[in-house]
């Protein structure tokens, strides 16, 4: 936020810099990005993708902790992953105000907030500066519990060391240039698969029933007291003429009706 070209205030996009200004900031923020070696940052890959695109310039090797990551490896998947919710979690509860005051401004300013046209840009520049610092302070903060959390847990460090820092370079290629998959491949292996289960579902219901018997009908038959005068009795005798708990017809019908009195 803080080499926002453009700022958008009473209904107009005006520069908040003067001349050279700008290009002043900018090179002491390059400057800053690529001398520090322990840069905290949270979803460090589209942090360094905007970099670039605004900097020219890609600190990814200065990135010392990527808080998103290491969230992922101590909790192992369990919970948030963003930012907002993780804090909101973590550190504050509250922490998600920043974000819904900055959509606010920019509905009041006349923007749209959807996922797919966030017009940012139509927000109060205040409002979008404290926001960027609630981010900055969020982040270093989730650094501050997390990292003692690996530390305390040897085999959780050896994977972030060995694994997790290190595919940090491969994830941000793949972000930015993709690979090539054979599409119907893996949809013939999601059918293949889909297959497998259900005739691994369909052996283990045979076996299952195999074991049981008629333990179902049985249940059914102590809950369910078959009388001449009786619902499911009258119903038997009016559908069969007769009733016999061995006739597989009957059984049928006992354990459909009889399952919803059970």
């Amino acid at each position: 936020m803080l080499f926002r070209s453009l700022i958008y205030q009473n209904g107009e996009l005006k520069s908040p810099w003067k001349p050279d200004a700008l290009e002043t900031v900018k090179n002491l923020v390059r400057s800053l990005l690529t001398t520090k070696k322990n840069l905290i940052l949270h979803n460090a890959i589209f942090d360094c993708r905007v970099f670039v695109n605004w900097l020219g310039v890609n600190p990814l090797e200065f990135v010392f902790a990527d808080t998103m990551l290491l969230a992922h490896t101590v909790y192992n998947e369990e919970g948030p992953l963003g930012l907002k919710p993780l804090a909101a979690e973590l550190i504050d509860q509250n922490a998600a105000l920043p974000q819904a005051d900055v959509k606010a401004s920019v509905a009041a300013n006349g923007g749209t907030t959807t996922k797919t046209n966030f017009e940012m840009f139509k927000c109060d520049y205040k409002i979008l500066g404290r926001y960027a610092c609630y981010d900055a302070a969020y982040t270093i903060q989730l650094f501050r519990i997390l990292y003692p959390k690996l530390k305390q847990n040897a085999k959780l460090e050896t994977l972030w060391n060995e694994e997790v820092m290190p595919l940090l370079s491969v994830s941000y290629e793949l972000n930015n240039n993709g690979c090539r998959i054979n599409v119907p491949y893996f949809e013939k292996l999601r059918t293949d698969i889909q297959t497998n289960i259900d005739k691994i579902e369909n052996e283990l219901h045979s076996a299952i029933q195999a074991k049981l018997g008629n333990y179902e009908l049985n249940k059914v038959l102590e809950e369910v007291k078959i009388t001449e005068r009786s619902a499911l009795g009258r119903l038997l005798w009016e559908r069969f003429g007769y009733y016999d708990a061995d006739d597989k017809n009957q059984q049928e019908v006992i354990l459909e009706i009889g399952r919803a009195h059970v």
